[in-house]
């Protein structure tokens, strides 16, 4: 049926939290515009993309990682709000979100 192609289509796609993962790890380099644009494909593709993106993204941002892994997610977030449409920066510009990245900083 069509719908277990779809299933089988999209298990075979890595979920947004994989790609966010993926393009902030110490092998990514910083600005991979490649994998940006396809996180920004998959976030739009999927009905809770934006929301697994922030997910994902405050985890990198906000916990303790190492430098070069926030550089790293601060570029996807960057692409994000320059390629995907309004819909996911609803979800990164939640005071909430802004909030703990302020405290981030600070620290």
């Amino acid at each position: 049926t069509w719908e277990s192609a779809a299933r089988s289509k999209m298990s075979r796609h890595p979920t947004v939290a994989a790609l966010i993962d993926e393009a902030t790890s110490e092998a990514s380099p910083l600005h991979n515009l490649e994998l940006h644009l396809e996180i920004c494909d998959a976030v739009n593709d999927a009905g809770d993309g934006p929301k697994e993106a922030i997910k994902a993204l405050k985890k990198k941002i906000t916990g303790k990682v190492p430098i070069g892994q926030l550089l790293k997610s601060l570029s996807v977030l960057e692409a994000r709000v320059k390629n995907c449409p309004h819909r996911p920066h609803v979800q990164g510009a939640s005071q909430h979100f802004i909030d703990k990245f302020v405290k981030q900083i600070e620290t």
